[in-house]
């Protein structure tokens, strides 16, 4: 049997990857974040594998290696 997927919030994947809300946006409409869910009143919801990327992207612009 297939788990559902777990989804957070906008308050907290900024809370989980320490980036903020308008990084978020930004990240989406340049397309660096792809393909983000959004529930029934059109909020976004983020799964694990976006928070991890995230976090990833995070790390890789800190050592200069990603825009």
């Amino acid at each position: 049997m297939d788990e559902e997927e777990v989804y957070n919030t906008t308050q907290q994947t900024t809370e989980l990857t320490g980036l903020s809300k308008d990084t978020l946006r930004y990240y989406e409409k340049i397309g660096v974040l792809k393909h983000i869910v959004r529930d029934i009143n059109n909020y976004r919801k983020y799964a694990k594998r976006d928070i991890d990327w995230l976090i990833l992207v995070k790390h890789l612009r800190a050592i200069r290696m990603f825009f």
